[in-house]
């Protein structure tokens, strides 16, 4: 929502009732929210008026999402990362994945199988010299399932979740 989706529009249900809910500056966390994501939500109550309505709202103060399950992630989530390391072009490889997986709060895990599907794919390279993972600065334009590590960490996850479904 907002120009360059800086907000964050959604509506929260109970078995009841549904409560708008904005988030001013938490845009970046659209591509983690689905209808299944678990949320913790902090905010102030308040009612928005709106062309002669008036609903009570909730104003995000901080939010927090848990992980999807199974723990494969979802497209949206590698173009989120993807981002991220975009904007920043280096990192220092230790901690990487840890300090990755606080700032767009991932598993560690998936943040590991996302770096290594780039890793694959050219998107990007570690620079053992200088210790840092590099982004490219153009790579070649490849979908996702073009990477070995993508397709067998997704069959992986497929087959652990269904003998989950089938028990």
């Amino acid at each position: 929502m907002g120009k360059d989706n800086k907000h964050l529009k959604l509506t929260v249900r109970s078995r009841t009732s549904t409560l708008d809910v904005i988030g001013f500056g938490y845009g970046e966390h659209a591509a983690l929210i689905n209808s299944q994501t678990e949320l913790d939500l902090l905010g102030e109550l308040s009612v928005n008026e709106w062309n002669g309505q008036r609903k009570p709202q909730l104003q995000i103060h901080d939010l927090r999402t848990s992980p999807p399950s199974p723990a494969f992630p979802e497209r949206e989530q590698f173009g989120l990362l993807y981002k991220h390391l975009r904007q920043h072009k280096r990192f220092p490889i230790e901690g990487l994945t840890e300090t990755l997986a606080r700032t767009v709060r991932l598993t560690p895990e998936m943040i590991a199988l996302m770096l290594d599907v780039f890793t694959e794919l050219e998107f990007i390279r570690l620079d053992e010299e200088a210790q840092e993972l590099v982004v490219a600065d153009s790579p070649a334009k490849r979908d996702l399932s073009s990477s070995e590590a993508y397709r067998a960490a997704k069959r992986q996850t497929d087959t652990v979740y269904m003998s989950g479904v089938s028990s």
